[in-house]
């Protein structure tokens, strides 16, 4: 191919689909991802319709879920911060960590269902952004630099070629994928 074939849009994409799919790690961090998108996309559904619930005007339930992103971002700052994350991580180790994600989104959602169905309460806002909330501060303060520092142990062609449609494919996929159901 010419040079400039070589470097087209539709050449990059099939050489970094072709990496991903050669390489059993890609293919792990590209499902980790999707999962972890679908999932955070169905809670993100159902926090939408405990906030829809509070029956406040639009511009108060924005305001209520802007404070509670601001106090999220603040936790992980301060995880990230003191060094927590990394302490958390170190003490699991990689293979921990990574198992740490999937296992707190795992105990939430039993604890959210136990909620509902043994103890037939309906799931009030507050149960479900405190678990919610904490999923996500572990995921940015914890899980995701672990699952960044997967990358190093590639070449810089594998990452070039890989890194975009892991990131941007998997992610929109898993959401995209999760709002149809």
């Amino acid at each position: 191919p010419l040079p400039q074939e070589a470097d087209s849009f539709k050449a990059r994409l099939l050489r970094g689909l072709t990496t991903i799919l050669s390489s059993n790690l890609l293919i792990t961090i590209f499902t980790y991802n999707a999962l972890y998108a679908s999932t955070t996309t169905l809670l993100s559904f159902h926090r939408a319709e405990l906030v829809g619930k509070r029956n406040l005007s639009v511009e108060a339930n924005t305001s209520f879920l802007a404070t509670i992103n601001m106090i999220s971002s603040f936790a992980v700052l301060c995880m990230q911060v003191s060094g927590g994350g990394a302490k958390i991580s170190t003490t699991l180790g990689v293979r921990g960590t990574l198992a740490l994600m999937p296992l707190v989104r795992l105990v939430c959602v039993i604890a959210l269902f136990v909620w509902k169905i043994w103890l037939k309460k309906p799931v009030g806002l507050w149960i479900f952004i405190v678990l919610d909330e904490s999923t996500r501060i572990i995921n940015l303060s914890v899980a995701k630099p672990v699952r960044e520092s997967l990358w190093r142990g590639l070449s810089n062609e594998a990452r070039y070629e890989a890194k975009p449609l892991v990131d941007t494919v998997a992610n929109r996929w898993g959401g995209g994928s999760a709002a149809f159901l």
